[in-house]
């Protein structure tokens, strides 16, 4: 098999290497010769002791009744904004029913600069 392996130059003259497909595969050492030595080393030991395993999870939906009952009203600095509640009611709608273009495709909303909050337009199919 064939890893990606990040090799970075650190301070102090150290070297580091990293494969990013793999959690916790990383080296360091005085020199590039000696991390990529070493970083093929760790891949063997983490290979010999791994498996690939396949997990089916079903696809976890949310009742539109658990969306309203969390508490989100509780949280950051719009928890005293009175429109709070409808915007995450249009964003429920508008997950529920995108609206498409004449291409059929989903169309993104515009987006202003303006701090000032617009109302969302209505989605619709």
């Amino acid at each position: 098999m064939e890893y990606t392996v990040i090799v970075t130059h650190q301070q102090e003259l150290r070297w580091k290497a990293v494969v990013p497909a793999l959690p916790d595969c990383d080296a360091e050492a005085p020199t590039r010769v000696e991390v990529l030595s070493q970083i093929h080393k760790r891949v063997l030991e983490i290979v010999e002791q791994s498996e690939v395993v396949r997990v089916q999870v079903p696809k976890f939906t949310p009742s539109i009744a658990a969306t309203q009952t969390t508490p989100w009203h509780l949280f950051g600095m719009f928890r005293d904004d009175s429109t709070w509640g409808q915007l995450f009611d249009d964003l429920v709608l508008c997950d529920l029913h995108p609206r498409r273009s004449s291409s059929g495709l989903p169309q993104q909303s515009p987006v202003n600069g303006t701090e000032s909050r617009q109302p969302l337009p209505k989605c619709g199919v």
